[in-house]
């Protein structure tokens, strides 16, 4: 379909011969660097707006005077080799705190174990779970909701 045309316009409204492989190539390069200025932006953009929520919780919505932004924070990742350590040395505990797809935390309960004290061998285990939390990673899931 676009071999057929002799031409391909770009969104700028330039013209490239399909059939000239240095204006191709030389698009090529253009686009590309225009998206990774975009997707910096976009990131930029982003952070500014997760700036707006204020709270702790994993939805957020900010508002200005016309609209409205739904921020959905990442989820926080864990350090698999930490919470394998504290599956096997504690398995008094492993099946309330934690869980197997990979060994993960049960989050209803995790909650409950930061605020929890016990005899020493379940302070040893807090210990190394709450060390695998390594907290959200990535970038906030923006919506425009009007």
């Amino acid at each position: 379909m676009i071999m057929e045309a002799k031409h391909l316009e770009l969104t700028d409204g330039v013209l490239v011969d399909v059939s000239n492989v240095d204006e191709l190539a030389t698009a090529y390069e253009e686009i590309r660097a225009a998206e990774q200025a975009l997707r910096t932006r976009k990131l930029l953009v982003v952070e500014a707006l997760a700036r707006h929520a204020t709270g702790t919780a994993k939805t957020e919505r900010v508002r200005g005077e016309v609209r409205r932004v739904k921020i959905e924070q990442p989820r926080a990742s864990w350090d698999a080799a930490a919470l394998r350590k504290a599956w096997e040395r504690f398995p008094t505990y492993r099946d309330r705190y934690l869980k197997i797809d990979k060994i993960g935390v049960q989050g209803r309960e995790f909650k409950k174990l930061k605020h929890e004290a016990g005899p020493a061998e379940f302070e040893e285990f807090r210990r190394l779970v709450l060390e695998a939390e390594r907290g959200p990673s990535g970038q906030p899931r923006i919506t425009i909701e009007e």
